[in-house]
């Protein structure tokens, strides 16, 4: 293995991890780059497809993530698309567009796949483990152990859809949150509960801006962040507040940034129901996820 680059271009954040072999089918973390681009604004209620604005931001972020590939000799790069792209009408347009600025194919990866990278990038050792991945457009519930991934559900639903059919204004009705409430807790009905579970993790913006919160970070930290065990009560706690608050008094008062304050209510709504479904009172939150699951399937090839 030599330098490598893996991207993952979701439908809130697009992220990049730059890495190099270790010599025992592991790597060395050189670059990890966090932006968000929020790719599936609209994507869900009247428009199916990737908006002119959101290309624009999309835009800006991949040729600065060329640029850094570039100065740091990545001698190949892997980037992937997920829900908003598997859900957008114009998705070849938009994927010709982004795969002519990275210089690389984009593969628009399904549900299945992108469990499997997110679930090998988050686990830690060989336990009987549930992945909970909340996306902007989508969650996946993974569970199995680092050799079998045993279950997984993809499920219509994620911080921003949720947020642009229920949230649109901050502080939201009790109506309204009791409506988003109830679609996320049918859309779980759905699924089995996992039996002999031992760790539970959870990856993406929702869980690591609560451990931000937690540990009274004013700027995201990964090292201080990555395996900070978030327990359910301070997370509803955490979700009590965000109901009362306008979103500029949600970054004022928790430094969250102003392109994650709108929809980290909706996000945590989902890991609360998710957590109360799985019957555990706490998760581990992970600043991994798809990205390490691709690098860790490179270094082992």
């Amino acid at each position: 293995m030599g330098r490598y680059a893996t991207i993952d271009i979701g439908t809130n954040t697009i992220l990049m991890l730059i890495a190099e072999s270790d010599g025992s089918k592991g790597f060395k973390v050189i670059r990890d780059e966090h932006s968000l681009a929020r790719l599936g604004q609209g994507i869900g209620l009247n428009n199916k497809k990737i908006l002119p604005e959101a290309i624009d931001r999309a835009d800006v972020i991949l040729r600065n993530y060329r640029k850094i590939c570039d100065e740091q000799n990545v001698s190949e790069l892997f980037a992937v698309a997920t829900s908003a792209m598997r859900d957008a009408e114009n998705r070849e347009e938009v994927k010709k567009i982004f795969s002519s600025i990275l210089g690389t194919e984009i593969n628009i990866i399904s549900g299945e796949k992108e469990s499997k990278f997110s679930f090998i990038g988050a686990v830690e050792d060989n336990s009987e483990s549930v992945v909970i991945d909340i996306g902007g457009g989508s969650t996946e519930i993974i569970y199995g152990n680092i050799n079998e991934i045993k279950t997984r559900n993809s499920l219509q639903m994620g911080a921003v859809r949720i947020t642009e059919a229920y949230m649109k204004e901050q502080p939201a009705k009790q109506d309204n949150l009791k409506e988003a409430e109830f679609s996320i807790v049918e859309q779980l009905k759905l699924i089995q509960k996992p039996q002999n579970i031992e760790k539970v993790y959870a990856v993406a913006g929702t869980p690591t801006t609560l451990a931000g919160i937690m540990l009274n970070l004013k700027e995201f930290d990964r090292d201080y962040i990555q395996g900070y065990k978030l327990e359910f009560s301070d997370i509803v706690e955490l979700y009590n507040s965000f109901c009362k608050l306008s979103i500029e008094e949600i970054i004022n008062i928790y430094s969250v940034k102003s392109a994650r304050a709108d929809v980290i209510t909706a996000g945590t709504l989902i890991l609360i129901k998710i957590l109360e479904h799985l019957k555990t009172d706490y998760c581990i939150a992970s600043t991994k996820g798809l990205r390490y699951g691709m690098m860790k399937y490179l270094a082992a090839k």
